[in-house]
């Protein structure tokens, strides 16, 4: 997306969509990393978190926190409750270049609602695994739901994060870990692109 730096023809050449199974995921990683190619220099990253406001209000506290202890570049957060709520507001997801969707388990209609949404957002942001699931309170979720999630995951083959988002030192280091994965698949420190493999990418490199 917009944001994310530079990456050489060769390197798009020599990339290895092997790992990815579909034709189709590997036409959108081309086209992701072709049109990274295009933005030399720029260092900004765009983080959007799509939560129930406390959350979101928890979970921007701590990443603000961590941002200006680690990061010296920009990186600019927007949270929605929902995927609707951002279409409606008419902001565009070609602005947006990783998004962390964190299910609310104590809630059942939260994750009905967000689980039904996913459907809406740009296919780009799963075939380069720049979307990230978490399970925000898996220690009081609404029994089952963690395993809905977890199958969520392993449908859309995203990645599946888990963390008490009101345990200040559960959230610290959950926050840590959704900068680390966003930074790094949009290239944020590196300069190049790179597709975080799944549990199920790992499985079909070494098996299919």
């Amino acid at each position: 997306m917009s944001y994310c730096p530079s990456v050489a023809d060769s390197e798009i050449a020599s990339f290895r969509p092997s790992v990815l199974g579909d034709k189709d995921d590997c036409d959108e990683v081309r086209t992701f990393l072709q049109f990274s190619a295009k933005n030399v220099g720029n260092e900004k990253l765009s983080l959007l978190i799509i939560s129930t406001q406390k959350f979101c209000e928890k979970i921007k506290t701590f990443i603000f926190e961590i941002i200006s202890q680690k990061y010296n570049k920009s990186i600019f957060i927007k949270s929605a409750e929902n995927i609707e709520q951002i279409l409606e507001s008419g902001l565009s997801f070609t602005t947006i270049d990783y998004i962390v969707v964190i299910f609310d388990t104590s809630l059942r209609s939260n994750v009905q609602k967000l689980m039904k949404e996913l459907q809406q957002v740009e296919n780009s942001y799963i075939a380069t695994r720049r979307l990230s699931l978490v399970n925000g309170s898996p220690k009081d979720g609404i029994k089952g739901t963690d395993l809905e999630i977890a199958e969520l995951a392993q449908q859309y083959n995203l990645l599946y994060l888990s963390g008490q988002v009101m345990n200040n030192d559960s959230c610290k280091k959950l926050c840590e870990r959704i900068l680390e994965l966003a930074t790094t698949s949009c290239g944020f420190n590196g300069g190049v692109p790179f597709i975080i493999p799944t549990a199920m990418d790992v499985f079909r490199q070494l098996f299919i």
